[in-house]
């Protein structure tokens, strides 16, 4: 025992209220050296954002049903959107458009959106909106949007339980899972 809390290196030894050997260390640590500050970049009050700050696109990391990211709701989104480069100026849109299943754009083809989301150019925005593969995507969507297999696909199936997430049978009024009502 007493080799063994040697080569803990304490300071000393002292004995409890049990008789027991008990290692003390000769140094605390002070709480001020897990302080750590961080500093952050603090945008100048006259600049606007860069991204929209009223976001609409549901974020990727949101597999609830009706959260998810599909062609449809990047279509809703456009549509509700009061102009196609402030519905551009969301992360999560920017996001889906590099890695959606059905035609992702490389950063080669997104970056004079970048740009003109960065400079805030509805013009530049407007023209990367009618270059090929933009319109192949946009149409895609629309066409997604409009087909009668997605307007009835979210009244069959399942639905999202708001507590737990659990996905529960259209049937059902309380969720199988906590027995929270729909």
């Amino acid at each position: 025992m007493q080799s063994m809390l040697q080569q803990y290196s304490f300071a000393s030894l002292e004995r409890d209220e049990y008789g027991n050997d008990v290692g003390v260390s000769a140094k605390r640590l002070p709480v001020a050296y897990l302080l750590v500050d961080v500093p952050c970049g603090v945008a100048p009050g006259t600049s606007q954002p860069r991204f929209s700050p009223v976001a609409t696109f549901p974020p990727a990391n949101r597999p609830l049903q009706s959260h998810l990211q599909s062609l449809k709701g990047l279509h809703e989104h456009i549509q509700n959107s009061p102009s196609f480069l402030e519905a551009m100026s969301d992360l999560h849109v920017l996001l889906y458009l590099a890695t959606n299943d059905a035609l992702p754009l490389t950063i080669e083809q997104l970056e004079p959106l970048l740009q003109a989301v960065r400079t805030r150019d509805e013009d530049a925005a407007e023209s990367w909106r009618n270059e090929g593969h933009v319109a192949t995507l946009l149409q895609l969507a629309a066409c997604d949007h409009n087909s009668p297999a997605a307007n009835s696909s979210s009244d069959s199936g399942v639905w999202t339980c708001q507590l737990c997430t659990f996905h529960n049978a259209a049937p059902l009024d309380s969720c199988e899972m906590c027995a929270m009502p729909r």
